[in-house]
């Protein structure tokens, strides 16, 4: 990472059961960048957000525009992360700010290195729930976690189209 902010944060965590100690001493500097960034999603990642780069129609609605923003901080071992918000409020006045993060696989089980990377990151956040979803196959597949509060979620997404998973931290509340 190459800026670090800390911001305090509202958001509540679960136990995972999973110890930081099963990963690298090296995580702890990841540990700290997804605290930091995690913590700022109750502040609609206003302390990372960065300059406007894009905007596109969404591909859910086409009548939501959505503005993409560089970010200021970014995960140890990602090739690119950006932060993404609607630029129309839905009708309970929600954006749903959200930051995202790309990591490379290294090997052919895509679903293996999804589970790995939802793992590290649970292993940061003692507090959100247990990554679980539709499940995991080697040419990928989805993991969802959320804090205690339901204001923050957590995805780990990989696919047969590309070869890296996405993790995305996404502001529920605001």
């Amino acid at each position: 990472m190459k800026t670090v902010y800390w911001a305090a944060s509202g958001a509540m965590f679960l136990t995972l059961g999973c110890s930081t100690a099963a990963f690298a001493a090296g995580d702890a500097a990841f540990c700290e960048e997804v605290k930091t960034i995690a913590g700022d999603a109750a502040h609609a990642f206003s302390m990372v957000q960065g300059d406007k780069t894009s905007q596109e129609a969404s591909t859910v609605d086409p009548s939501v525009i959505v503005d993409h923003y560089s970010v200021k901080a970014s995960l140890d071992g990602a090739t690119s992360c950006e932060m993404t918000v609607q630029e129309t409020a839905t009708s309970d006045g929600r954006h749903f700010p959200n930051y995202s993060c790309y990591f490379p696989i290294t090997g052919s089980d895509k679903g293996a290195a999804t589970r790995k990377l939802a793992n590290r990151v649970a292993a940061c956040l003692p507090g959100i729930s247990h990554p679980s979803g539709p499940g995991l196959k080697k040419d990928g597949g989805m993991l969802t976690a959320h804090s205690a509060d339901y204001d923050v979620s957590y995805s780990f997404i990989s696919g047969s189209a590309q070869n890296r998973v996405v993790f995305s931290i996404q502001s529920d509340k605001n």
